[in-house]
């Protein structure tokens, strides 16, 4: 079994965002590589045809503006997509198919998760033990098999979003519907304790808005502007005021102007419509970007400014950009992650560089130390850990700073 984790979609946006492994033998979490903390670019400058970018634990996927869909990084559960699997650092972008029509991506441990234009659903990769593809289950060893190619989930051609996180996944029809699959251990799913092989409709409403899927617990936003979770919650990671598990969708408080959310490995975060930031949950790396390392139980607010934008939690370290399109990073640091030039960690919201054009961050809860994020022009950069090449650079040497992603 492989360790647990999670993401964030804006209201009304359709997208997906994440990534996951399984099959071969796992690396260690904690390897070393060297390090470069100078500014530098990939193998080639890239010309500003990126479009969607989403984190997995060693892995990365993107598609261009084309709607081609390229992977880089470890390929050790077939996640990259190429209908291979050998378990070694692939740190140049490869296309995955021929295809340009895809829509959007995520990641998780090993799976990968990616919406076509025409509305279905694809997933690869990991799907030993947890069936975390959402592929289904008629009690043939078959079933258990990775896939090392993008494999249609179902026959559905109305899906909308989706959030992969730690072994289990969201997604959201276009009808509002939420939907849910794979390992259930504590309900976050969102009902009972027994693993879900194929996308199953959470309750009966058709008013959900954005779901995000972290370590064993999930969130989601209906169209008032609620918001709900359910799963683990032994850090407080609910927002409930407890720590108490639940197996169905819970209220968080009473607000109703919830503009947005992203889980985390064992923590949340949440904006508001009139743009604040707030956190709870686990704390141990600072995450929660409230000056401490001490968790907390209930949505607490990040600082007094009311300009946030956008938010990502990626394994134990945060980013989020505010209206202006700066770029602000706080958490685990461990490999330069944050992409503040140095390995120390932050325990309060700090400024990367002193850009005012980024537009995007990559997704992705079950991240292990690695960043990638888009510009308004177009162009993609990378930072943190890269022993696998999952930042996309051509080599395998970590970096501190933005970095950015070249073509070939």
């Amino acid at each position: 079994m492989k360790p647990p984790s999670a993401l964030v979609l804006l209201v009304g946006m359709l997208l997906l965002a994440g990534c996951g492994q399984q099959t071969a033998a796992a690396p260690a979490t904690s390897p070393t590589s060297t390090t470069s903390s100078a500014p530098s670019t990939g193998p080639a400058v890239g010309k500003g045809e990126w479009a969607a970018v989403a984190c997995g634990t060693y892995n990365t996927l993107a598609i261009k503006q084309d709607g081609a869909l390229w992977a880089w990084g470890l390929n050790d559960y077939g996640q990259l997509g190429q209908g291979t699997i050998d378990g070694r650092a692939h740190p140049a972008p490869a296309q995955v198919g021929h295809a340009h029509d895809w829509m959007a991506v995520s990641c998780g441990y090993g799976d990968s998760f990616a919406a076509k234009k025409d509305g279905t659903l694809w997933a690869w990769g990991s799907n030993w033990d947890v069936g975390g593809l959402g592929l289904g289950s008629t009690d043939s060893w078959l079933d258990w098999l990775d896939r090392w190619s993008p494999t249609r989930v179902g026959n559905a051609r109305d899906w909308a979003a989706v959030s992969y996180g730690y072994f289990h996944g969201l997604a959201l029809k276009k009808d509002g519907s939420l939907w849910s699959w794979g390992l259930n251990t504590y309900g976050q799913v969102g009902g009972g304790d027994t693993l879900v092989w194929v996308p199953t409709k959470v309750g009966h409403g058709r008013d959900w808005a954005a779901a995000a899927s972290g370590g064993d617990f999930s969130l989601a936003l209906k169209r008032d502007g609620t918001l709900w979770a359910f799963g683990l919650n032994v850090f407080g990671n609910l927002g409930l005021g407890d720590t108490a598990t639940r197996r169905s969708p819970t209220q968080v408080g009473s607000a109703s102007d919830w503009a947005a959310v992203s889980a985390g490995i064992n923590y949340s975060l949440a904006l508001k419509r009139d743009g604040s930031l707030w956190a709870w949950g686990g704390n141990s790396f600072g995450e929660l970007g409230l000056g401490d390392t001490t968790e907390r139980h209930s949505p607490t607010q990040v600082g007094s400014a009311r300009d946030w934008a956008s938010i990502a939690s990626l394994g134990h370290h945060s980013l989020a950009l505010k209206k202006d399109g700066t770029l602000w990073a706080w958490g685990e640091n461990s490999y330069g992650e944050l992409g503040l030039g140095g390995t120390a960690d932050r325990h309060s919201p700090t400024l990367v560089g002193s850009a005012h054009d980024w537009a995007a961050i990559a997704h992705g809860a079950a991240d292990y130390y690695h960043t990638l994020a888009l510009k308004k022009d177009g162009t993609l950069w990378a930072w943190g850990f890269n022993r696998f090449g999952q930042l996309g650079l051509g080599d395998t040497t970590d970096r501190h700073v933005p970095t950015q992603v070249g073509t070939r």
